[in-house]
């Protein structure tokens, strides 16, 4: 069971890759051929670290006694955006997101989707990309199916080169199909159900213009 999960991920992966490639081979023609202003890529970063502290204290005839316990999450995730951006600012691209969620006592948690983006680049170096989202996946299986849809508002500064680095507010909307076992008698009956998730975060931006 565990290679075919590999596997299977691994196809994931690969299709991702192939997918964007194949974008940019469209799209780099298309360039030439309309004289647009060109391709951009946006690597897209969120990390969040969160420790907690329980720590009770019980006051009897003798002092305090506490017994603290501490626990400590974290949150990483990943964003590439390739599209193009024509002569009137308008912006088509492609989205994959990969994310994970680890904790020291539930171990790690991974999630992706897929997107598909249209949006609009203001002169003020800003950007407005919309964003459907399909085929999502949280955690080890459990929520599968996943669609939704998504915004990313930022602003970016000029590197040196064709490379330029921002901030940008994400928000994210995304329903997983869900399916739970609960055991009546001597049979298991499967509850099939819905899973949403809804979140605002921001994110440090790296790209690339060609």
């Amino acid at each position: 069971m565990i290679p075919n999960i590999f596997l299977f991920n691994h196809g994931l992966r690969s299709g991702r890759i192939l997918l964007v490639a194949l974008f940019c081979l469209l799209f780099s023609d298309f360039a030439i051929a309309r004289g647009g202003d060109g391709a951009v890529i946006n690597i897209g970063i969120y990390y969040q670290s969160t420790e907690t502290i329980d720590d009770p204290s019980t006051t009897v005839l003798s002092p305090s006694t506490s017994s603290a316990s501490t626990g400590k999450s974290n949150t990483t995730i990943y964003d590439l955006n390739f599209g193009y951006v024509f002569t009137n600012k308008t912006y088509i691209g492609l989205l994959t997101s990969t994310r994970t969620d680890g904790s020291g006592s539930s171990g790690t948690n991974g999630s992706s989707y897929l997107g598909l983006s249209l949006g609009y680049h203001f002169n003020d170096s800003s950007y407005l990309h919309l964003h459907y989202l399909l085929n999502a996946t949280l955690g080890s299986g459990s929520y599968t199916g996943g669609k939704g849809y998504g915004a990313d508002f930022g602003f970016y500064l000029p590197l040196s080169g064709n490379a330029h680095v921002g901030v940008q507010l994400t928000y994210r909307q995304l329903t997983y199909n869900m399916t739970t076992y609960v055991a009546s008698g001597n049979s298991i009956i499967a509850e099939n159900g819905h899973h949403s998730v809804t979140e605002i975060y921001p994110m440090l931006v790296l790209g690339f213009d060609f």
